[in-house]
């Protein structure tokens, strides 16, 4: 077997320095994709979630092979406790996907939207002004249009 070789197809398992080049990888891949976003140059909008969509990315590739690399050292010493970790991340994925279905209720519409976001920022302005916007159009379309007078 070569030295670094990233595959065994004698024991079926992937090398440690592999899982580690892969956790490595997902840490420098979050740094790095989230100094693009953080830089001396000012940003109106410092906190909006769309900046850490990408970072994400190497944040989750190096959970997820931490949780792997856990699930199988537990599984081969206890693997009744590999199988309730392994349910208690189904779990945690069912409720987190319930929360998400819920929130898209929110984003139904524009009108939806700013109104929780208004709620949940009664001081700023731009949630108003942004919910003023929709209700406007709504009411100008509701108004009858006056009859043009012949020329």
């Amino acid at each position: 077997m070569e030295v670094g070789q990233a595959y065994s197809p004698v024991t079926n398992h992937q090398s440690p320095i592999t899982n580690h080049r892969l956790i490595a990888f997902g840490i420098f891949w979050f740094f790095i994709t989230l100094s693009v976003e953080s830089s001396f140059i000012p940003i109106v909008d410092v906190i909006f979630e769309h900046r850490v969509y990408l970072p994400s990315v190497g944040f989750f590739i190096a959970v997820a092979t931490l949780i792997v690399l856990g699930v199988e050292k537990l599984s081969l010493g206890r693997p009744r406790a590999a199988n309730g970790l392994l349910v208690a991340m189904l779990l945690l994925s069912c409720v987190l996907a319930l929360l998400t279905f819920n929130r898209n209720r929110v984003w139904a519409d524009e009108i939806t939207l700013w109104e929780d976001v208004a709620a949940k920022s009664p001081n700023l302005s731009r949630p108003w002004n942004n919910l003023a916007t929709p209700i406007s159009s709504i009411a100008s379309r509701k108004r009858p249009s006056r009859p043009s007078l012949p020329p």
